[in-house]
């Protein structure tokens, strides 16, 4: 079906061509059922001609004229003569057995004194069956012309001046009743089968544009994912290339900045070699400490600027990580250590995602708590599709104008100079890349009764 519809929709046709032809198509099939109930009904059911009444009544008028103006012998033929498809006469006919006008007697009894100029000749108008009508309509007619009229069918008699009835046989000049209980569920049918057809064709014409909705979404969650193939319409097409032309820039740029810093951390760790050599033959103790100090900060601010911008979690591959056991291990750990850490949750929970980086990450975020707000207490629930773990501490919190800005690279609370009291800034900036590359979310917000409550959303 796919193939066909290439065939019948070339590639070369825009989005606008393709919803003109789906518009197009829309049309033409409606006006296709259309024709096809309007034959349908034409054959099957008893949809007639629809005659207007003063037409019909200047038609009995004149006829009546006729016939009753000739001789009773000549008006068998001359009754012959007159019926047609639409208008069957009858004479003699048998006199109604009492006025029984119907709805329709009115207005055609008026038409017709009009006509006759005679308001008090006897009209009566009555509705008769099907076969009755098709019976006399047949007999009256000459055998090449008989015809079985159809449709809601009505009798007018009239008296001659002889005493003698005239009727005439008509369809009724009314639009007959819509079968409304026939046509529904038919009618149904068709309309769902035709918006069933049409949201086909617009899912194959959209479904290059969610392919690549999908992978807007993805682009940073795994860099080893193919560029995507070039489908669908010349301007989605277009949107694809640009699309992976602009991650291949961004994977150059990524790589070309980690290949620099990695280049300067390499060159900066011999000279910071030197020194610590150097510093070894310092005599002054205090003098000799305070350098190896120096130098210990200068290489752990290195291996952090290369950590935050290489972020190692792009070459790791991602799998099944029971986050409940990870959360418990990492409380024992900093418990042993003398620090004040709780675990609050479910036994287990599985989440998909890279074990070193989401451990290093939440590491980071739970240092952050024990080091300014002296414990965390760590609380895992399921949120809608995934995990939300919350770290709450005892600290000062965080203005809520700057609980934004403590994300951003080498921004730090502290203001001092001292990285033992302050860090080096980029505790957090590197757990909200790892969180957002893994789909999730970290959130900052203080609590009511105090302290800073930590939110990390993941994904199942």
């Amino acid at each position: 079906m796919t193939d066909l519809l290439r065939r019948l929709c070339p590639w070369s046709l825009g989005l606008v061509g393709r919803i003109g032809l789906l518009v197009f198509g829309a049309v033409i099939i409606t006006q296709a059922i259309s024709v096809a109930f309007f034959f349908i009904e034409r054959g099957n059911s008893s949809l007639s001609v629809v005659r207007g009444a003063r037409p019909l009544a200047e038609q009995i008028a004149a006829t009546y004229r006729r016939i009753d103006a000739l001789p009773p012998a000549e008006r068998p033929d001359a009754v012959r003569l007159a019926s047609t498809p639409l208008l069957g006469l009858e004479w003699p006919a048998a006199a109604p057995a009492s006025d029984t006008g119907d709805r329709y007697a009115p207005e055609l009894q008026d038409l017709v004194h009009a006509d006759l100029g005679d308001s008090l000749r006897a009209v009566t108008v009555e509705p008769i069956a099907n076969a009755a009508y098709e019976i006399h309509a047949t007999a009256m007619l000459h055998p090449a012309e008989a015809h079985v009229f159809r449709g809601p069918k009505i009798k007018v008699s009239m008296p001659l001046t002889d005493g003698t009835w005239l009727s005439f046989y008509a369809p009724d000049w009314l639009p007959p009743r819509f079968p409304l209980l026939e046509f529904l569920p038919r009618v149904l049918l068709l309309c769902a089968i035709t918006v069933v057809l049409f949201l086909w064709i617009a899912r194959q014409f959209t479904r290059p544009i969610v392919r690549l909705a999908v992978a807007a979404e993805r682009l940073g969650l795994d860099g080893r994912e193919p560029p995507l193939e070039e489908q669908g319409a010349p301007e989605v097409r277009a949107a694809t290339r640009a699309f992976n032309e602009m991650r291949q820039r961004l994977k150059r740029l990524i790589a070309d900045r980690t290949q620099m810093l990695a280049a300067i951390s390499h060159d900066l760790r011999t000279p910071l070699t030197r020194l610590r050599l150097r510093a070894e033959f310092v005599e002054d103790p205090q003098l000799q400490e305070k350098m190896l100090a120096d130098l210990a900060e200068m290489e752990a601010m290195v291996a952090s600027t290369l950590a935050f911008a290489k972020n190692d979690m792009q070459s790791e591959p991602r799998e099944a990580i029971d986050l409940a056991a990870l959360l418990q291990s990492l409380s024992e750990d900093m418990t042993d250590c003398g620090q004040s850490v709780s675990y609050d949750g479910p036994v287990h929970a599985t989440v998909q995602a890279r074990p070193l980086a989401l451990r290093r990450s939440l590491m980071n975020v739970l240092n952050n708590a024990v080091n300014y707000g002296t414990a965390a207490r760590i609380r895992l629930s399921r949120g809608d599709g995934g995990a939300v773990v919350e770290i709450d501490d005892d600290g000062p919190g965080i203005p809520p104008e700057e609980q934004e800005e403590v994300f951003s690279p080498y921004y730090r609370l502290e203001r001092s100079r001292n990285r033992e009291t302050g860090g080096t800034g980029l505790g957090l900036s590197i757990a909200r890349g790892i969180i957002r590359a893994e789909g999730g979310d970290i959130e900052l917000a203080n609590r009511p009764e105090g302290g800073l409550r930590v939110r990390v959303s993941l994904p199942a």
